[in-house]
């Protein structure tokens, strides 16, 4: 699900329309435009800050990205600009708490092998006795 639809279905529409109209006060509808520009500025913040993309499927980035957008909807409308700003920076504190969480994801199935052989070190492949005739750059 897109995550203006998110945002609509988990706020009413009586907060949204002023937050999407801030210049029409006899506006009626939500203004999806408005919505629209809010929520591609919250995927940037996603690239900007934790380096990757919103994930829809990922819940934690639906619950950061959903309070983004409704701050940034605050922040332009220009009223209770303290009430905004903080609303915010928690936006933008969850989103750092939220990059420290990252959990890195593989789907390799290898293993690494011991760097210990015996009760020596174990020496990389192009440094074994083989290669001890070869003379790098030679004309």
């Amino acid at each position: 699900m897109p995550l203006a639809t998110h945002v609509t279905n988990r706020y009413s529409s009586t907060l949204l329309i002023p937050l999407t109209n801030a210049n029409d006060k006899s506006a009626t509808t939500v203004d999806t435009t408005v919505l629209g520009y809010a929520v591609d500025d919250v995927g940037g913040d996603f690239e900007i800050v934790l380096g990757r993309a919103y994930e829809d499927a990922e819940s934690r980035d639906v619950s950061v990205a959903v309070e983004g957008v409704v701050a940034k909807l605050m922040m332009r409308t220009g009223n209770n600009a303290q009430i905004s700003k903080d609303l915010h920076d928690q936006y933008l504190q969850r989103l750092r708490q939220l990059r420290k969480k990252l959990i890195p994801k593989s789907s390799n199935l290898r293993t690494p092998t011991s760097d210990l052989r015996g009760k020596g070190s174990r020496k990389p492949t192009f440094d074994e006795l083989l290669f001890d005739n070869v003379v790098p750059e030679q004309p």
